[in-house]
């Protein structure tokens, strides 16, 4: 399993359950646009995760209770869900 962490507003550890695989046209630090504008060309619109999220997050609260972790729906259409 692979988690990435992206850069978003303060608050809790936020899971992504799910990411658009739609075209990607806003510049990152570099002026560039990633190499593909799709995630996956062939895919649908909406990739979802068959990590179960419930379960990872209580184990996340068990091992680490200071840690505020919740499952987000929306990961924003820049970088981090294109990742």
């Amino acid at each position: 399993m692979c988690v990435h962490c992206g850069v978003g507003r303060p608050g809790a550890l936020r899971i992504e359950r799910r990411a658009r695989n739609v075209e990607y046209t806003r510049l990152d630090n570099s002026d560039a646009t990633p190499p593909t504008k799709r995630v996956k060309n062939d895919g649908a619109d909406i990739l979802r995760t068959l990590v179960k999220l419930p379960e990872l997050v209580e184990r996340l609260h068990r091992r680490l209770p200071d840690v505020d972790v919740e499952v987000s729906e929306e990961a924003g259409l820049f970088l981090c869900e294109f990742s």
